[in-house]
C-alpha cells in the first residue's frame, strides 16, 4: 500500500488568531492556490451543474447518484450534508467528482424518521455534520477501509449519535434530523460566525475550543474554501455555543492569548507535517489518505499529487492536553477526532 507524507502542512501559514468566548480560530493560508480547479458542492448545485438524487426510484440508504454536467470537477467534503429526496444524507468521505461524469457516492443517513420523497433531487443543507456525528461516521469508515470493505459506515451508530446530539443540545426534530439541531440553535451559532470572518487568501482554519486544539480543515483553493468557510465554522461553533448557554454539550471555558493560540497552532501543524498516511483509492478522482500519529489523526484527498482537502484532529491523550469524560472518551469533539483510528 502506498504511503504519503503530510508535507502539505508545512506550506500552510498560521495567520492572526480570531477569538470569541472560549473558541479561537487561526486562519490558515498557502502562498497561492494549488492543484486542479474544481467547484464546491454548494456552487455546483446553485449553478445547476450538479444534481444529486437517489440511485433509483426505490432508493438506497448507503448510496446516492451525483451527476456533474459541468466542465469543472466538483469537490464534496466528508460530512457535508445533502437535504431532501427520501431522507437527508452526509458524505462518508471527501470525493472529487469529475467533469461531465456520473458517480455513485457512499453516504449515511442523518434523518432516521423519514423514508419518503419530499423532492426529486437533493439540495445543499448548508451544514457539515456535528463533530460527534462526523466522528462516529468516519470511525466506522476507517474500520471498513482497514478491513477491505470500502467506504461503508455504521448507520446504526450514526443514528444513535444524532439522537444524542439532540439530547446534548436540548433540541428536537420530528424526523430525527441532525440539521434541525443546527437550525434550532442558529441564533447562538450566528454570534460565533460573526466573530470569525473570512480573510483574504484564506485556505483553511485551525480551531481551539476551551483552550485546546480541536482540529484543522483546509482546502487547496481560496474560492472553494470561501464556499465552505461558514459550514466548517458551524461544525465547531455548535459545541462552543452550547458551552455558553449551559446545554449539556458545553465544556469548560478557557480563553487563550493570541500568542498562546499561535504557539499551539504551529506545534499542531508541525506534528501533522511529520505524519505518513496509508492510501486508499477514492470512489472519485484521486486517493484518500488516512493518517495517525502521536496525538493526531486525520485524512486528505490527494489528486495529481496535491491535497485538495485535509482534516486533522487532536486525539485523546495527545500533547494538547485534551480532556476526557467520565467514560474515558474524549468530550465534545471526541468521535470526530477518533474518526480515523478504526477503534
Amino acid at each position: 500500500m502506498t504511503e504519503i507524507k503530510a508535507d502539505f502542512a508545512r506550506y500552510l501559514e498560521a495567520k492572526k488568531p480570531q477569538r470569541f468566548e472560549a473558541m479561537t480560530v487561526v486562519p490558515l493560508s498557502f502562498l497561492g492556490d494549488r492543484g486542479p480547479d474544481y467547484r464546491t458542492l454548494s456552487e455546483g448545485i446553485a449553478r445547476g451543474k450538479v444534481r444529486v438524487t437517489e440511485v433509483d426510484k426505490g432508493g438506497s440508504v448507503p448510496n446516492l447518484m451525483v451527476v456533474n454536467s459541468g466542465s469543472l470537477a466538483t469537490l464534496i467534503l466528508g460530512g457535508e450534508e445533502l437535504a431532501g429526496a427520501k431522507q437527508n444524507r452526509v458524505l462518508n468521505a471527501t470525493i472529487l467528482v469529475g467533469a461531465h461524469s456520473e458517480l455513485v457516492v457512499p453516504v449515511s443517513c442523518t434523518e432516521q424518521g423519514r423514508w419518503h420523497d419530499v423532492s426529486p433531487a437533493f439540495t445543499d443543507s448548508g451544514y457539515v455534520a456535528d463533530h460527534r456525528v462526523r466522528g462516529a461516521l468516519h470511525m466506522s469508515v476507517a474500520m471498513s477501509l482497514d478491513n477491505g470493505a470500502g467506504y461503508s459506515g455504521d448507520q446504526g451508530r450514526v443514528w444513535d449519535e444524532v439522537d444524542q446530539l439532540h439530547m446534548r443540545q436540548c433540541t428536537h426534530s420530528p424526523t430525527g434530523a441532525m440539521r434541525d439541531a443546527f437550525v434550532e440553535r442558529q441564533h447562538e451559532i450566528d454570534e460565533y460566525l460573526g466573530a470569525f470572518p473570512l480573510i483574504d487568501g484564506q485556505h483553511g482554519l485551525l480551531v481551539l475550543l476551551g483552550g485546546e486544539v480541536a482540529g484543522v480543515d483546509f482546502i487547496s483553493r481560496t474560492a472553494a474554501y470561501a464556499q465552505v468557510h461558514r459550514k466548517l465554522l458551524q461544525s465547531y461553533a455548535l459545541e462552543a455555543a452550547a458551552a455558553e448557554t449551559g446545554a449539556p454539550a458545553g465544556g469548560k471555558k478557557r480563553k487563550l492569548s493570541a500568542d498562546e493560540a499561535l504557539t499551539r497552532a504551529n506545534a499542531f501543524m508541525g506534528t501533522v507535517a511529520e505524519l505518513t498516511g496509508r492510501t486508499h483509492k477514492s470512489p472519485g478522482r484521486g486517493w484518500d489518505v488516512r493518517y495517525r500519529g502521536p496525538g493526531v489523526v486525520g485524512s486528505a484527498l490527494v489528486v495529481d499529487d496535491v491535497a485538495l482537502h485535509g482534516a486533522f484532529f487532536a486525539e485523546a491523550n495527545g500533547d494538547d492536553g485534551a480532556r476526557h469524560d467520565r467514560d474515558g472518551r474524549m468530550a465534545g469533539i471526541a468521535r470526530r477526532r477518533s474518526m480515523h483510528t478504526g477503534r
